[in-house]
C-alpha cells in the first residue's frame, strides 16, 4: 500500500500493482523472449473455438511484447489450442490439448481461485477473465498467469464446482480422474493452509490494521469508513468459515464422479 500525496495533499490510499511484463517474466520464469498476451474481455467466452479467422483471437488476446510479429506467429498457436480443446475425439483430446497448455497447471489455478471464491477469473461469472497467457519462444505451450483478484472472497459458501460445467477446457479436463483428483487435492491444501495457525484470518486483520488510519483520513475514498469496517468483518467471516465448508464439500464431490 502507499499513501499518495499531490502538492502535500493526501489523495488517498492506493495499492501498488505488480505489472505482468518482461521484468515479471524474467523474475518469475527466468526468461522473457516468449510471447505474452493480456486477455481482453469482449463477451462471454468459455473456451469455445472462435473459428478460422485470426481476427477473433487478435481481439481477445492483446500482445504485450513482439507486437510487430505477424498474426500467424502471434495467434495461430492460440487458434490451434482452442480448436483442439473443442475437438470431438475424446480418445486423443488430452494429448492434443497438452501440446498447447499445461492442464495440471490450469486445473490447479482454477482450484485456488475456487477456494478464494473468485468471481471474475478463469471460471468467472462473465466467462473466462483476468489472466495473461505466456508462450515460451520456440514452443506452442501456453502458461496461464492470474491477474486482478479484486473479485475474490465473495461468498464463503460458494460451491466448489461453481460454473465448472460451463467452461469447455475445465469441463473436459475434469473428466480425467487424475486431473479431477488434482483439483480436489489443491482445494484441500488451500483450505488446510488457510486455517493453519489461523493464517488467513491473521492476514486479514494485519492488512486491515495497516490500512485503518489512512482509510479514516481519506476524504476521497469511494466508500464510507463504515463500509470498510463491514468489509473487513466479511473477510474475517470468510477466513473463519471457508476452509471447513470446502473440506466438507470435497468428500461428497469425489463420490459423485
Amino acid at each position: 500500500f502507499c499513501r499518495l500525496y499531490i502538492n502535500n495533499e493526501l489523495q488517498g490510499l492506493y495499492v501498488i500493482v505488480e505489472s505482468v511484463d518482461n521484468a515479471f517474466l524474467t523474475r518469475n520464469l527466468g526468461e522473457n523472449d516468449g510471447y505474452l498476451f493480456s486477455y481482453q474481455l469482449q463477451s462471454v467466452f468459455q473456451g469455445e473455438y472462435l473459428g478460422e479467422d485470426l481476427a477473433a483471437y487478435k481481439d481477445r488476446f492483446e500482445p504485450q511484447n513482439h507486437e510487430k510479429a505477424s498474426d500467424n506467429i502471434l495467434y495461430l498457436p492460440i487458434h490451434d489450442w482452442l480448436r483442439e480443446v473443442n475437438h470431438p475425439d475424446d480418445g486423443v483430446w488430452r494429448d492434443r490439448v497438452a501440446e498447447y497448455i499445461d492442464l495440471e497447471q490450469f486445473v490447479t489455478q482454477v482450484a485456488i481461485e475456487t477456494f478464494v471464491s473468485e468471481n471474475d477469473g478463469l471460471l468467472g461469472a462473465t466467462g473466462m477473465n483476468n489472466f495473461f497467457l505466456y508462450r515460451s519462444a520456440g514452443t506452442r505451450r501456453h502458461l496461464f498467469i492470474p491477474w486482478d483478484k479484486d473479485s475474490s472472497f465473495v461468498f464463503w459458501n460458494s460451491s466448489i464446482v461453481q460454473r465448472a460445467d460451463e467452461n469447455v477446457i475445465f469441463r473436459r479436463a475434469f473428466a480425467y480422474a487424475d486431473l479431477r483428483e488434482r483439483y480436489f487435492q489443491v482445494l484441500e491444501m488451500a483450505a488446510r493452509s488457510a486455517v493453519e495457525d489461523e493464517w488467513l484470518e491473521t492476514e486479514v486483520k494485519r492488512m486491515a490494521e495497516l490500512m485503518a488510519e489512512t482509510v479514516e483520513q481519506d476524504s476521497r475514498k469511494p466508500f464510507s469508513t463504515e463500509e470498510f469496517v463491514a468489509s473487513v468483518e466479511d473477510m474475517k467471516r470468510f477466513a473463519q468459515k471457508r476452509s471447513k465448508f470446502v473440506l466438507d464439500a470435497v468428500a461428497p464431490a469425489r463420490q459423485r464422479r
